[in-house]
């Protein structure tokens, strides 16, 4: 099936790139000078481009005062109507284009313009993408899939967790990572402004309870499920695709909750022409503990963003940083743990882009990562077993982006990228532990175990991709490679075709279908320090075929069904705990185990119902029907998150004052291997792998703001509620050794996840 790919793929690429196929539209009015925009905008209906706008937004006395030039009218008309204060604006179902008024001053017109157009471009082609974007921009958005970052009950003040609302993702109820179509955590590709960012939770040690981006900051998070386009690589899953926040106005918010204190400032200056943000936030945490007299430790983070762009006539310059700093004591005393652990994340990048001419668009971004580790722990659970580690890790990473693209004409449009990335990274690692000697053969674990591993390495990695995306007729089709080096693996050379079609049946239904194939490796900074002979394996190879439908069943209502099927092959052993993944120090518990399947699948259908909120009431409702197997020792068994049946739903309202929202999580219990105990709990006997399932996990979110306006500013007061409803949903499972008459005695016992946890605070807008 991948040779068919790749050939279909090069075959249309040659097809589309032929002369004779390749049209060059130019029809509609020529000199615009002087003109009536309503005049031009009739002549360009009448020449066959889909326009809609009203006469309240084009008004009669709206004048192009000079003609745009160039000869794609797409192009010459965006930029007439950002001379007016005007933007173009993609219908839903790329069945037109309306004419909306632009967030940003009349004749700002910058590359971040350009880039909006192309992803909005996107929306019609691709299946699996789902779309979040601020209250403050979607007046101008006829379509908007989700309900605004800041009306979502039950994210934390945290983006990512916004992510497990969409459909065929699952999360634990404790991480902010998600489980995207059965994938591992560590196979979604995250990116802010244009850059890779490695694993962005704090207490990434310990199940990466917060994320680091503030939802303030964040202007719009594109997420695709699967069937991405050839510029994302190197991740199996999905990809998280998160803009910055951008604002003409100057805006000023301070705010605090029980998790942050945070302070956050987004402007502009020179008409619009640079564009400015500052953020920080600095837990709380460990103040609200001292409150409460819970004895776990101090837990300290904070995080940092400064970001700027500015539009010179000739392109756009923009550069951030984002620092991530965690500072860690932690103990359970319950489990006999206790860790430390300081993460120190860097982040800086400066990019450029701007157009080489009225069709060609290049841009480029150097980034550097640096991820800093250093973590120790001591474990001392009675007779179970004992034990201390200690982990420092540092990384290095040097990535260059380059990607040019060209409007061939209104029709095709050609992308062109390169990456050049080089890494170091340094390891040191050692451990030892003891076990209970009964408790260790039930995991196949010997009664004492010691790791020691020291390495450095240095090596590059490289990518490159072409696609070219056409649209004839009712069909919009987008064809790729990609071509990733890593010299450092085996195999290490890889090749991904990709298609990605849509054919619009009528003005309300549209159908989408996906093919390609995705192949992620192991970077040299994601090495698993702690197994038993560290290595580095081939890359993961995974093909994914989605067939999607898209009904507007009314102007507010829209229904999604996608179904998909996902192929994986060499898939690299991971470790997991059989018991609980609620722990400071994973790998020295007697239940972790290592499992190394040589395949995977994962099948699913979802069904979507989304009424975004236009006016003050908006809802969605999503079901999955899933299943997500490994294929170990020849036979398929399910993964720990497999979940058959899930659904999310959520409502928001927004009065004059109040803002309510609402939002609601129901799956299948995750499965779990049973563990069979003899008569007189002497001894323990695994079952076969994930052969039983928790109860069914319910939770159910809410949040009430109400916005009393002071002076010249605005004091939001808030509150959610996480597990509302204070359910005890299963997620983990205890072991004990006990003495009777002086024998041992094991038992265990199933635990529930997290309770019910109030969050209250205050944000003052300026």
């Amino acid at each position: 099936m991948t040779s068919r790919i790749l050939v279909l793929t090069w075959l249309m690429l040659g097809l589309c790139a032929a002369p004779g196929v390749t049209l060059a539209i130019d029809t509609g009015p020529h000199n615009w000078s002087g003109r009536k925009l309503s005049a031009v905008l009739d002549e360009l209906r009448a020449a066959g481009l889909p326009l809609l706008y009203s006469s309240q937004v084009v008004g009669d006395d709206l004048v192009i005062a000079t003609d745009p030039g160039g000869v794609l009218q797409l192009e010459r008309l965006r930029i007439a109507l950002d001379d007016l204060g005007l933007a173009l604006q993609e219908l839903n179902g790329g069945q037109g284009y309306a004419i909306v008024r632009s967030n940003l001053p009349p004749g700002s017109r910058t590359q971040t313009n350009h880039i909006d157009t192309a992803v909005l471009d996107e929306v019609s082609v691709y299946a699996s993408r789902y779309q979040l974007t601020r209250s403050d921009t979607t007046a101008n958005n006829l379509y908007v899939p989700r309900d605004s970052l800041e009306k979502i009950a039950g994210i934390e003040q945290d983006v990512l967790r916004s992510v497990q609302y969409f459909p065929g993702t699952t999360g634990n109820s404790v991480s902010a990572q998600a489980h995207v179509r059965g994938g591992y955590e560590d196979e979604n590709l995250i990116r802010f402004d244009g850059v890779d960012l490695y694993k962005p939770v704090h207490l990434k040690n310990f199940q990466g309870l917060f994320g680091l981006l503030d939802p303030d900051s964040v202007q719009s998070l594109n997420f695709y499920s699967g069937a991405y386009p050839v510029q994302f690589g190197n991740h199996n899953a999905s990809v998280i695709d998160i803009a910055p926040r951008i604002s003409r106005d100057n805006e000023y918010t301070l705010g605090g909750s029980l998790l942050y204190s945070r302070l956050l400032g987004v402007g502009s200056y020179h008409d619009g022409d640079g564009h400015w943000m500052v953020g920080y936030r600095r837990s709380n945490v460990s103040a609200v503990l001292d409150q409460t007299e819970k004895n776990i430790g101090e837990p300290h983070f904070e995080d940092l963003l400064l970001r700027h762009s500015y539009a010179f006539d000739s392109g756009e310059l923009r550069m951030g940083l984002l620092v991530l700093d965690d500072d860690l004591e932690l103990q359970l005393d319950a489990r006999g743990q206790q860790a430390t652990d300081h993460d120190h994340d860097i982040y800086v990048w400066l990019g450029w882009q701007q157009d080489l001419r009225n069709d060609l668009h290049y841009s480029a971004q150097l980034s550097h990562s640096q991820i800093s580790n250093a973590r120790s722990a001591d474990l001392a659970v009675d007779t179970i077993n004992q034990g201390s580690l200690f982990d420092r890790r540092n990384a290095q990473l040097y990535t260059l982006d380059n990607q040019l693209s060209w409007q061939a004409n209104e029709r095709t449009q050609w992308l062109w990228g390169l990456r050049v990335n080089h890494s170091e990274a340094n390891y040191h690692y050692n451990s030892h532990a003891t076990y209970f000697a009964p408790l260790a053969t039930t995991f196949n674990k010997s009664a004492t175990t010691q790791s020691q591993f020291d390495a450095a390495y240095r090596d590059p990695d490289y990518a490159s991709w072409l696609s070219v995306t056409r649209q004839q007729g009712p069909l919009r089709a987008e064809l790729g490679v990609r071509y990733d080096v890593y010299p450092y693996l085996r195999h290490g050379a890889q090749l991904s075709p990709r298609l990605n079609l849509k054919y619009t049946v009528n003005s309300a239904s549209a159908l989408h279908l996906g093919i390609g194939r995705y192949v992620q490796a192991e970077a040299l900074h994601m090495l698993d320090s702690s197994a038993a002979t560290p290595m580095f394996h081939e890359p993961e190879r995974m093909q994914q075929y989605i067939v999607g439908w898209t009904q507007n069943l009314s102007p507010t209502l829209q229904l999604r069904v996608e179904g998909y099927h996902k192929d994986g092959s060499r898939i690299m052993p991971r470790s997991e705990n059989l018991l609980s993944f609620i722990t400071l120090a994973s790998e020295l518990e007697i239940d972790r185990v290592l499992v190394s399947p040589t395949r995977s699948r994962a099948q699913g259908i979802e069904v979507s119902l989304i009424a975004p909120a236009q006016q003050a009431f908006g809802w969605w409702l999503n079901y999955s029907w899933s299943r997500v197997q490994d294929q170990i020792n020849g036979a398929y068994v399910r993964r720990v998150w497999d979940q058959p049946h899930a659904v999310t739903a959520g409502a928001s309202w927004t009065g004059k004052r109040w803002l309510l929202s609402g939002a609601t999580t129901w799956h299948t219990g995750w499965s779990y291997t049973p563990i069979t105990i003899s008569a007189d709990g002497s001894a323990a006997v695994l079952g076969p792998r994930n052969a039983d399932r928790f109860n069914a996990f319910a939770s159910l979110e809410l949040r009430a703001q109400y916005s009393l306006p002071v002076r010249s500013a605005q004091l939001q007061l808030f509150i959610e509620l996480r597990n509302a409803l204070a359910r005890n949903n299963e997620c983990c499972r205890d072991v004990d050794v006990s003495t009777t008459s002086g024998t041992p005695v094991i038992s265990i016992e199933n635990s529930s996840g997290l309770g019910l946890i109030p969050l209250a605070g205050f944000n003052l807008k300026f």
